[in-house]
């Protein structure tokens, strides 16, 4: 079986220094495979070919019932996108990257080249390179202290430099929130639809993709006859078990928004970039992230995002941050040669057809009866 969690063991050393701009591509991609998805479904297929990539959405591994409209799809694809850039910027190069206008109508989402050779690179940029194959969703019970001042500070740049807006909230507007992700969450467990896609991604035997969340070692039948809330979807409380809705405020000192003026596909590839760049900023601090976006994923409680919190444009994304108590478990990722195709992973080639015993029985009785 393959080792489903060796991406997250990439060596730098590995660069292809002297190989061709497709090898290069191809290793950049190795760091983009390692941004976070909407349960682990990694929604991208990266195509390398004549000097180039392109970066599809891959739709074989949508969520029609939780997000029909593919925003999460795009969010994380662009995350995928930052982690490029960073990658890129560490090992020497800048990317020219061209957005497809018609992406949400298609699968094409980027083409993306490397472009100039970059002498100098920030303290910044090592910090967040480093911290792409250490970030991982944290959904155990922080402690409950605040966040420093600085890492706040550093947090809000993070967002802010990508052209996206985040929302801190108060401890009132804390308990606002929470109600409306306990309500979202009820809401959704409710459907059997919601409850068989998400059984799907759950599922133990994931660990055979590489994709999902195996690691819970649930079963998809018991997630589909229950309507109980999951810690995937909420966090551990300290003992083991779901976060009650009274213990989600203290486990969760920090609960933000991160938003785009519109919801028009360039704010979304600009929030899933800032959601990236918020990510590897904290890991790199040692601050532990999961998202609680029940509330966005509905539009009831999204309309009540901006009714009783007062916000302005399109709230994408709901994050939990807070120092943690306990280091998780790395996610699953398919093979490379599964996401990436050319230079030397996938292949661009069509499969060979095979004919099937059926379509050969098929043709006998037809030579026997026009024989006739």
């Amino acid at each position: 079986m393959n080792d489903v969690y060796s991406a997250w063991k990439i060596n730098e050393k590995d660069f292809p220094e002297t190989g061709t701009p497709e090898d290069k591509l191809s290793f950049l991609a190795k760091y983009a495979v390692l941004a976070p998805s909407t349960y682990n479904t990694q929604p991208w297929l990266f195509e390398v070919s004549q000097g180039e990539m392109v970066l599809s959405l891959d739709r074989r591994y949508g969520l029609p019932v939780i997000d029909p409209q593919d925003r999460q799809m795009i969010i994380s694809c662009s995350a995928a996108i930052l982690n490029l850039e960073i990658a890129a910027e560490h090992f020497g190069y800048s990317l020219d990257i061209e957005i497809f206008d018609d992406a949400e109508e298609t699968d094409k989402l980027a083409v993306i080249k490397l472009k100039d050779r970059i002498t100098h690179r920030s303290d910044e940029n090592s910090a967040l390179f480093r911290a792409i194959p250490e970030r991982q969703m944290n959904r155990y019970h922080f402690h409950s202290a605040p966040l420093a001042q600085d890492d706040m500070v550093a947090l809000k740049k993070a967002v802010s430099v990508e052209g996206a807006w985040i929302h801190v909230c108060d401890e009132n507007e804390k308990e606002s929130l929470i109600k409306m992700i306990v309500d979202a969450d009820y809401a959704q467990n409710s459907d059997k639809n919601f409850r068989r896609e998400i059984a799907s991604w759950l599922d133990k035997r994931r660990v055979y993709s590489g994709d999902g969340m195996p690691e819970l070692q649930m079963k998809c039948h018991d997630l589909v006859t229950t309507s109980t809330p999951l810690a995937v979807r909420r966090f551990f409380g300290d003992d083991g078990d779901t976060v009650p809705a009274d213990k989600m405020s203290e486990g969760s000192p920090v609960l933000a928004i991160i938003g785009s003026v519109t919801g028009s596909l360039e704010n979304k590839i600009k929030a899933g970039k800032a959601f990236m760049r918020l990510l590897l900023a904290a890991q790199s601090r040692g601050i532990g992230v999961s998202t609680l976006n029940q509330p966005c994923q509905i539009a009831e409680t999204r309309l009540r995002l901006y009714d009783e919190l007062g916000l302005q444009g399109r709230a994408q994304i709901i994050v939990r941050m807070g120092y943690p108590k306990k280091k998780p478990l790395p996610a699953p990722r398919r093979p490379f040669d599964k996401v990436i195709i050319g230079s030397g992973y996938g292949t661009t080639k069509a499969p060979v057809k095979q004919e099937n015993i059926f379509s050969k029985i098929i043709q006998f009785f037809r030579r026997l009866f026009l024989a006739k």
